[in-house]
């Protein structure tokens, strides 16, 4: 097994063949991929892997970094994790050492990509696994950005191309770290450095970073309150996910359809139950029926999920909708355009809802003038007046109003 990875590897350098170095580098206890028996052979751990890999006499620099990478592999075996994230970091670094000597013609973006998986993965088992230690996060963060300037400042498009395997890497980190404006910063160096202003196609880069950079995006622009182009770049990136990759498609659900909720369309339960959004099957249930203490209690009972995941306070804006199809419900029982307030609150403390008439008229006040609802409130009465021209706007027009706000 030994021998054989070494020819691999030194056919691989001589070649320079982008996709099969990555693959010897990539390491499968972190991420799932690469040459995920060679560890596992008899006396691999034991085997003097950088003294064999140093007499191989490599091209360029290739020696350090497939010496470093092996040294990690073995350290994870033996559950140094520590140990083996300062192996990947020096692989990383030697990586970019070799290619800043070397023609800017020449330019590895899957090896690059892999490394910086490995640099992240590698932090993070041992931030995970190593407790009461030093935290990883600044070191990966710093050699990441090693990478994004590395790709930058060169006029070479093979580096500029390489670009988006490092952004969307601290993409990832910025996200778990919860550092979203320092992310916020980077996007506005990724759009100005390399994809703005016509230095370099989108379209041309490799599919699954696309997918990767646009769900990032989408995330981003939740946090920003940019709705529409948050769906805009979900919609994107759910469109060109691979559908067997069911896992990705999942993840880029469950940030879409709150966006969707709030412009006014429903998933379906067939798609919920396919991609296993348990989450969100209650929440439907109670929008579409206008169910306050439904809505209620599912969000209560997901809070930590979607607080994780920076839903909650979108999802607290579906209660416009969810009230509008509380009072389209009434409407529909009492088949008038006219409305008595103060008869809908036994309706409601029956249900669980405990509000005052003071608290429901707010309520439907804000509606009225969010344009959920056509008509007007007498405070004297405690009336709701419908207009007799559609009193109840369809959702997706609604949906329409608020993307044409943000433009």
């Amino acid at each position: 097994m030994a021998d054989e990875y070494l020819r691999r590897l030194t056919a691989g350098c001589r070649s320079g063949k982008d996709s099969v170095l990555a693959n010897l580098l990539s390491i499968p206890s972190l991420s799932k991929q690469g040459v995920d028996d060679l560890m596992h052979a008899p006396g691999a751990v034991d085997f003097p892997w950088g003294q064999r890999i140093l007499s191989l006499n490599l091209p360029a620099d290739w020696g350090s970094v497939f010496s470093a990478n092996l040294q990690a592999r073995v350290a994870l075996q033996q559950g140094r994790f520590r140990a083996a994230f300062d192996a990947v970091s020096s692989a990383y670094r030697s990586f970019l050492k070799m290619f800043e000597m070397l023609s800017e013609e020449y330019w590895l973006k899957d090896v690059l990509r892999i490394l910086c998986v490995n640099v992240r993965l590698a932090g993070r088992q041992s931030d995970r696994k190593e407790k009461g230690g030093e935290s990883t996060y600044g070191k990966v963060q710093d050699l990441l950005i090693l990478g994004t300037k590395n790709t930058q400042v060169s006029r070479a498009m093979e580096k500029k191309e390489a670009a988006i395997g490092v952004f969307n890497q601290m993409f990832k980190v910025y996200f778990e770290y919860n550092a979203l404006n320092l992310c916020k910063s980077l996007f506005k160096s990724a759009e100005t450095a390399v994809y703005g202003r016509g230095i370099l196609d989108f379209n041309s880069l490799p599919l699954a970073q696309q997918v990767t950079y646009k769900f990032f995006l989408g995330r981003m622009a939740i946090f920003e309150e940019k709705y529409k182009t948050a769906e805009q770049a979900l919609e994107f990136a759910l469109s060109k996910c691979i559908v067997s990759h069911t896992k990705n498609r999942r993840s880029i659900l469950f940030y879409l359809i709150p966006i969707k909720l709030y412009f006014g369309k429903y998933p379906s339960e067939a798609l919920l139950r396919e991609h296993n959004l348990l989450e969100y099957q209650g929440i439907v249930r109670a929008l579409r029926s206008g169910n306050p203490l439904m809505f209620r209690n599912e969000l209560q009972r997901y809070q930590v999920s979607f607080l994780s995941k920076g839903l909650y306070l979108l999802l607290e804006q579906l209660k416009a909708t969810l009230y509008r199809n509380m009072l389209f419900t009434c409407y529909k029982i009492l088949a008038n355009n006219k409305m008595n307030l103060k008869s809908i609150l036994p309706a409601l403390l029956a249900t669980g809802n405990s509000m005052e008439l003071g608290e429901l008229e707010c309520i439907v006040c804000n509606l009225i003038q969010k344009g959920f609802v056509k008509g007007y409130v007498s405070h004297k009465e405690a009336y709701l007046v419908m207009s007799k021209s559609e009193p109840f706007p369809k959702l997706s027009v609604i949906g329409d109003r608020r993307r044409s706000k943000e433009q």
